[in-house]
């Protein structure tokens, strides 16, 4: 494990642009299309019901002491149709909720119950969106500066691989969490 550095060094190494932009091209255009997915198409709207939820909780001190007590800072629902979604700061008093799915991925882009559209904190609504569309932004930047810069030097193309070595690990970590 100790060798892995100096191995993706030496990968990257010859032909860097050519290594880099083949291995970045997959994960960004998996992340674009899931964009598009999400935010550009018209999802479809189904009725379903809660099948069950949890409380997210949180630690908090309690004034004074070193004592923690747990705090509620949302639910994360669970329905019968197998979608899952998280709402903070709200809890849903009916079981009968109209959900809007974007087409591709599946993934709940809007809550609405008893008449009334219920902001949600999961998947790209949440910090993860905030995160991914970073990620992207990223790695266009660095594509745009392997194509403008004409020779690279070692500290910067070190850099450009442990930044989305890292990048690479978020990217899949917010996939996870879908």
């Amino acid at each position: 494990m100790h060798n892995l550095p100096h191995r993706i060094n030496l990968f990257f190494k010859k032909d860097f642009r050519r290594r880099f932009i083949l291995a970045i091209i997959v994960p960004l255009v998996l992340s674009i299309v899931y964009l598009v997915d999400f935010y550009a198409l018209s999802g479809h709207t189904i009725i379903t019901t809660i099948s069950y939820s949890t409380p997210i909780t949180v630690s908090q001190n309690v004034s004074g002491t070193s004592a923690r007590k747990p705090r509620t800072i949302g639910h994360r629902y669970y329905t019968t149709s197998g979608h899952q979604f998280t709402i903070t700061d709200y809890n849903l008093k009916s079981e009968k909720i109209s959900l809007t799915i974007s087409p591709l991925y599946k993934s709940v882009k809007m809550v609405i119950s008893e008449g009334k559209t219920t902001r949600i904190a999961s998947g790209l609504s949440g910090v993860s969106g905030f995160l991914f569309v970073i990620c992207n932004v990223v790695m266009l930047v660095s594509l745009g500066y392997i194509y403008l810069v004409k020779t690279i030097s070692d500290n910067a193309r070190l850099n450009i691989i442990y930044l989305h070595v890292f990048l690479f690990f978020v990217w899949g970590y917010i996939l996870f969490l879908f």
